[in-house]
């Protein structure tokens, strides 16, 4: 076939690939969190759901725009053969679950230090990135190849700050969550350290592979704008965010309450009425102790602990 150019839909057609495994994982670690964690805050659990809307939407838009180039543009010469503009509209969406993703991050790190001024920089960077996603995906023209690359090239200071504030939003939550951890380490009980040894491998891992990946993504679109490389590892990054999000809300399974973190406080309540609110930490106990108590999940409860029910009282 003298017209088919493998620059053009070779990367597109492996990103695409991976965000259909990636959105699969996504919907079962969705439903064994809704399955797991009903009573978790409802401000929670609203933005799992639209993260999972848009990140279906973002799969919608990529696998509408892949049908579009090798079947109804099948056979059309490279000159003639744009990007179809509904994969700039998955761009929107992917632009929302990253500043989501992150948003939840940087509450967290905000309760856990109590400051305000790393949080606003995170938060205010991350605003930047869900406008410059917008941006983008309302202006790329609807036209031929060479014609976007020319889009790209005008536009490239935009695309660059997008990517590398992405990865250095994501460094700047793991190091603070890692260390806002290891200060909790030094006050805490012998058999609970390795909990938090865990959470902050857990943290490190999970930012710096969205960090690393975004930063896979800036060099891929240095290199060569045009092969479409750094577009199916966009792709892809949109899908890793969600991913690790769920992964890191279901872990809270695998810990058990006697080792637990502060974030858990036994109160005669329920979790009911107030959105994304967080507890003071509590002091843990010096020695391992039989008590009977009502517990009640933190109101944003990342690094939650889920009671463990062989216990008993």
């Amino acid at each position: 076939m003298p017209n088919f150019d493998p620059n053009i839909l070779g990367a597109i057609e492996v990103g695409s690939m991976a965000s259909v495994l990636c959105h699969g994982i996504l919907t079962m670690q969705t439903y064994h969190y809704f399955s797991s964690f009903p009573s978790d805050a409802r401000g929670l659990k609203l933005m799992v759901v639209a993260i999972w809307t848009a990140a279906l939407a973002h799969l919608i838009c990529i696998l509408w725009g892949l049908y579009t180039l090798t079947i109804t543009n099948f056979g059309l010469a490279p000159q003639f053969l744009g990007l179809p503009h509904v994969l700039a509209v998955g761009a929107g969406f992917g632009a929302f679950i990253h500043s989501a993703v992150q948003s939840i991050y940087i509450y967290r790190m905000y309760k856990y230090s109590g400051s305000l001024y790393i949080p606003v920089l995170c938060w205010s960077i991350s605003a930047y990135d869900f406008i410059a996603g917008i941006i983008f995906s309302v202006t790329v023209p609807e036209a031929t190849f060479g014609v976007q690359i020319q889009y790209l090239n005008d536009w490239s200071w935009l695309i660059y700050s997008l990517f590398v504030s992405t990865a250095f939003v994501d460094v700047i939550i793991a190091a603070s969550l890692s260390y806002y951890l290891r200060k909790n380490r030094s006050r805490s009980m012998e058999r609970t350290v390795h909990i938090i040894d865990r959470l902050v491998i857990w943290t490190i891992q999970t930012g710096l592979l969205t960090s690393l990946t975004a930063l896979a993504v800036t060099i891929t679109f240095a290199i060569n704008k045009e092969n479409n490389v750094w577009l199916g590892l966009f792709d892809f990054l949109t899908n890793l965010y969600p991913t690790a999000l769920l992964a890191l809300l279901n872990g809270r399974s695998n810990l058990k309450l006697d080792d637990a973190l502060p974030g858990i406080r036994p109160r005669d309540l329920t979790s009911s009425g107030r959105i994304l609110d967080i507890p003071p930490p509590i002091m843990l106990m010096d020695r391992p102790t039989q008590v009977r108590v009502t517990v009640e999940h933190d109101e944003f409860p990342l690094y939650n602990i889920v009671p463990d029910k062989s216990v008993k009282s």
